[in-house]
């Protein structure tokens, strides 16, 4: 098939919306989003409101169910905005504390030179391939903490574990967890945030693919995640707070709780569980179900 649809300027686009049963009371605020905002990106949050076209069962018409204003789409985009921030801010925090508990549980072992050790990692190939990716950090970065070691230390050509990791993507610092060899080392990085090993490396995982997302300015709502994360069983008051259904394990839910968890490990008194909570209560139950959120989510002691 051809394409042959024509590019709509901003007033025509406004009413296609109109055509599609989006009521807009304020045609200077829908022309001033527009002209800021791509069209098709607010359009995906609209699909869920899409009725079914009664000629082609299954198939979306793109109009919408009664009741849907241009102003609720677009203060749906930005509560996911909002979400994404709050979201990038708390893999902040959980990031740069994994980069710490790796560096001190192995420099603590192993010496400052612990990376250059390829025995105390499982896998020769990827263990290769995360020096490579080292290496290109080390020629391209002008860091003053990486300079005053090429400065004052020849030997080893790599700066300590403390100085190297700093230089680690989490995707990289993600590889790095998933190849140490001993259950013991990955479990003693783990445990400093009250979680299993596995629990950890596939949460670092996973959360590589949701920073990407969120980075990239994604949408984070009614969004279905190709990599999921493995769910602890214990603690049990942690375990009980997610999302089991099978469908709804791979919406932001689940990675919101782990994160209150890991935030709230870190820093006792942090204000990030309470400000999701707030954003959280801006929406309505049946659109915060599109998340995976489950029912009775406000009273949980890790959301105060």
């Amino acid at each position: 098939m051809e394409f042959t649809k024509t590019p709509l300027n901003i007033v025509e686009q406004i009413e296609l919306i109109k055509l599609k049963g989006i009521s807009i009371e304020d045609d200077a605020f829908a022309r001033r989003v527009l002209t800021h905002v791509n069209y098709h990106r607010l359009q995906a949050y609209c699909f869920p409101y899409e009725k079914v076209d009664r000629r082609n069962i299954g198939k979306l018409s793109h109009c919408l169910i009664s009741g849907k204003s241009f102003k609720h789409v677009f203060k749906l985009y930005t509560f996911d905005r909002s979400l994404r921030l709050l979201l990038l801010e708390a893999i902040e925090i959980v990031e740069i504390a994994l980069r710490a508990h790796f560096v001190q549980v192995l420099a603590e072992k192993y010496g400052p030179h612990a990376y250059l050790k390829p025995d105390i990692f499982y896998r020769q190939d990827i263990y290769a391939n995360c020096i490579a990716n080292l290496d290109k950090q080390l020629l391209r970065n002008n860091e003053a903490l990486v300079n005053n070691c090429r400065a004052n230390y020849k030997k080893p050509p790599y700066p300590p574990i403390w100085v190297a990791s700093e230089l680690l993507t989490l995707g990289g610092l993600s590889r790095w967890l998933e190849n140490i060899k001993k259950r013991q080392d990955r479990q003693a990085v783990a445990q400093k945030l009250n979680l299993d090993e596995v629990v950890a490396r596939s949460f670092s995982h996973h959360l590589t693919h949701v920073r990407n997302i969120c980075a990239h300015h994604g949408r984070i709502w009614n969004r279905k995640f190709t990599l999921t994360m493995r769910l602890p069983s214990n603690p049990v008051f942690l375990s009980s707070q997610f999302n089991k259904n099978s469908f709804d394990q791979r919406k932001v839910f689940n990675t919101l709780v782990i994160l209150c968890w890991c935030t709230k490990t870190i820093d006792p008194e942090t204000t990030w569980p309470a400000r999701l909570k707030a954003l959280l209560k801006t929406r309505s139950d049946k659109e915060l179900e599109l998340i995976g959120v489950v029912n009775g989510w406000a009273d949980f002691e890790l959301f105060s």
